[in-house]
């Protein structure tokens, strides 16, 4: 089977719902895309886009239509069920809006938790290159324990790039802070505080921090160079201005150094765990510290793309002891880790990574888990003691012949729409609190009805119309 075919389960989802005359066109703009996405992408990015794609064209106008006379009456018994499930809202108001209160309030919490976890597990996984971009770290032999450090050789990266076909791209950047404070830019009169970045000239195509203003490739070619973000571009120059090749001083140590500004990236976005206002080419920095050149000192912390085909075990065998091919008895050995994993197991003990975020990821997945389900349990118990009022109902509704199946239908109807309700309600509660929670937790989380989170909910509308109806029906 070629790797390379969109997945099986979505092309046949087409074929099986999609009307014949659209097929055809609808699956090879899909194929385009698919292919395109594999270069831009990767392999793995590019299938769950397909899957994305493809149910985004379950669209009622280019679905088959339902027919027959069964389906029809089929409707009509569910235009029945929901009739009847509004009317026994209105009869039974106090247990509705207990029922409701108590059902939203938990799915609310869910979704509150739910958007903080999904921030958690998203961070830094929108760059480009996220299946193949790796950091290389070093573990230290000390006395009787390892200890596993960022910082690296200065030149690393680049040895790495030159002798090894594996990596198609690197990338060296001095972590923020690392040398005393933050600096100041400053224009003429106008001043502002920023945080500096340091780094190689393929930093802008290793990681995917859209550019507003100029060229990726070459934005970091010179020492001379200077890329500020959005915000600084418009307090220094004003808003639509070009300011590429006007040039501005950064103040650090006492010191005042001049730049040439070569582009201007957009702001940064909200699941990146790298937050900085200037970006400098990092020979500027070993100019000022010509000590950090030598291969027995580090400070910048290296970071590669591995080609698709390589295999990042088999290269981290081969990396292992590479320091001691650039300097004798150097004790250090190197390590690799997948970027986007560094943010939730970023800890290490011994040389073996911990759970660190990750951990609390994990409990508060099953904290949403367990209040989802509570509130599932007290539904299933106020609808129970409910039902005992309908006797009368159900009774007269079997001595007129209707099946069981259909009053199961009829249970799972008024479980799905006050369900539904419940939704609504919640994602009402959680756009009043987001904003308090956002100080609580320190993030700025939206609450954007993207796919994750429409699917998210879908599946929660689903999983507690099953668990909190099953009983009662």
């Amino acid at each position: 089977m070629n790797e390379q075919q969109p997945p099986n389960f979505a092309h046949d989802l087409l074929n099986r719902f999609i009307r014949p005359e659209f097929l055809e066109p609808t699956l090879g703009d899909l194929e385009e895309r698919f292919e395109e996405d594999i270069t831009q992408y990767g392999l793995g990015k590019a299938k769950r886009k397909y899957i994305k794609n493809a149910i985004g064209f379950m669209r009622p106008g280019l679905m088959k239509k339902i027919g027959g006379t069964q389906k029809l009456n089929a409707f009509g018994m569910l235009k029945h069920h929901i009739k009847l499930s509004f009317r026994s809202f209105k009869r039974f108001k106090t247990s509705f809006a207990i029922n409701l209160i108590g059902l939203s309030s938990g799915l609310a919490c869910t979704l509150l938790i739910y958007l903080w976890v999904s921030d958690e597990w998203n961070m830094d996984k929108f760059h480009a290159h996220e299946d193949y971009l790796y950091q290389v770290k070093q573990n230290i032999n000390i006395i009787d324990k390892i200890e596993t450090i960022d910082p690296t050789p200065a030149y690393l990266g680049q040895a790495l790039l030159e002798e090894f076909a594996s990596v198609e791209r690197m990338t060296s950047v001095v972590p923020i802070g690392s040398y005393g404070s933050d600096g100041v830019i400053e224009r003429g009169e106008k001043q502002f505080k920023a945080l500096e970045q340091y780094a190689t000239s393929d930093y802008f195509e290793v990681f995917s921090f859209p550019l507003k203003i100029g060229d990726k490739s070459i934005v970091l070619e010179s020492k001379e160079n200077i890329v500020i973000s959005q915000s600084l571009s418009d307090n220094l120059f004003g808003e639509g201005v070009d300011p590429r090749g006007e040039s501005i001083n950064w103040l650090s140590e006492g010191e005042t150094y001049t730049y040439l500004v070569s582009g201007v990236f957009e702001p940064l976005p909200g699941n990146t765990s790298e937050y900085f206002d200037v970006v400098f080419h990092l020979e500027t920095f070993l100019d000022r510290y010509p000590h950090i050149r030598d291969w027995g000192n580090s400070d910048p912390s290296t970071y590669i793309v591995l080609s698709e085909d390589a295999s990042p075990a088999d290269f981290h065998a081969q990396i292992k002891d590479f320091l001691l091919t650039k300097k004798e008895d150097y004790p250090h050995t190197l390590l690799l880790q997948k970027y986007s994993d560094t943010y939730l197991y970023g800890k290490y003990q011994n040389g073996l990574p911990l759970p660190g975020r990750m951990q609390y990821v994990r409990l508060f997945a099953f904290i949403a888990g367990l209040v989802l389900i509570i509130a599932c349990i007290n539904f299933m118990n106020l609808s129970t003691a409910r039902a005992s009022r309908r006797l009368k109902e159900i009774g007269v509704k079997k001595a007129m012949g209707v099946s069981r199946n259909a009053l199961v239908v009829q249970f799972f109807t008024e479980t799905f729409l006050l369900t539904f309700i419940s939704i609504v309600l919640a994602f009402l509660l959680v756009s009043g609190v987001l904003t308090p929670f956002n100080h609580l937790v320190g993030k700025e989380l939206v609450l954007d009805l993207n796919y994750e989170l429409l699917t998210f909910s879908f599946a929660i509308l689903i999983g507690t119309t099953i668990l909190s109806g099953s009983y009662p029906a």
